[in-house]
């Protein structure tokens, strides 16, 4: 018999993966492919680590109780279930590529119900935040504020910034390519710091709900300190302006 085969794939999508989560697409999986059937069908789950160890094992229990620690955490998690006697099968991957749902069944119509039910968990498990190309956006107009406001106080500091030719062309100096160089080390600096604090994929289990915990504070913190220092920057600069400084 013919076989149908769904398969997508979902990038960028923001996902908290606890233990109620996974249970509850556990139980899902397990309804849609194996029904009653369930002395010919098996569920396997299968773990990648950071160090390259990988864990198969058809216990959800002993899932839970990876301690997922620093140097050992959690990168990859799939769910397979094969349903050999009505030809069904559902392979569920989250990684740090994105996620990835593949369905084989017997005809097109149960294909796409099956789909459509996995999707929506799946979605219920979705986190609202802004992708990261805007975080980044934000830190490159954030870096841009700060060096309108801070540069011309630091020409006593720096060489030249500015030269101007005859035609009153202003054209940058040594000054200002040492102040070009320092924003974009900045920036690469703080792209690496949102790809850390900002991670699609996080499993909350073991020493990972610490580690998403102490991310949630340290971002509340950088928060703050964009906030304190922009508006440091605006202050400085109407002062200088005031006392001529």
């Amino acid at each position: 018999m013919k076989s149908i085969k769904i398969e997508k794939t979902y990038v960028n999508w923001v996902i908290n993966l606890d233990e109620q989560g996974i249970r509850r697409l556990y139980d899902e999986i397990k309804k849609q492919i194996i029904g009653d059937d369930s002395g010919k069908t098996k569920i396997d789950f299968k773990l990648k680590f950071s160090d390259g160890s990988t864990l198969n094992t058809e216990e959800i229990e002993e899932l839970f109780s990876e301690e997922n620690k620093h140097g050992r955490e959690i990168k990859d998690l799939v769910f397979i279930s094969k349903n050999e006697s009505e030809s069904k099968q559902a392979i569920l991957t989250f990684g740090e590529r994105g996620i990835n749902l593949e369905i084989v069944g017997p005809d097109r119509q149960w294909a796409y119900i099956t789909k459509s039910i996995i999707e929506d968990r799946i979605k219920s498990l979705k986190e609202t935040r802004l992708r990261k190309g805007y975080y980044l956006l934000i830190s490159g107009i954030v870096i841009i504020i700060l060096t309108y406001f801070f540069s011309p106080h630091l020409q006593s500091y720096l060489p030249q910034i500015f030269t101007y030719k005859e035609e009153g062309t202003r054209q940058i100096a040594a000054g200002g390519l040492i102040i070009f160089g320092i924003d974009i080390l900045i920036f690469i600096l703080i792209s690496v710091m949102i790809n850390k604090l900002y991670p699609n994929l996080t499993f909350l289990i073991g020493d990972g709900i610490n580690r998403h915990d102490k991310r949630i504070k340290t971002r509340s913190n950088l928060m703050w300190g964009v906030v304190i220092a922009i508006l440091v920057g605006i202050v400085v600069n109407f002062l200088s302006k005031i006392f001529k400084i």
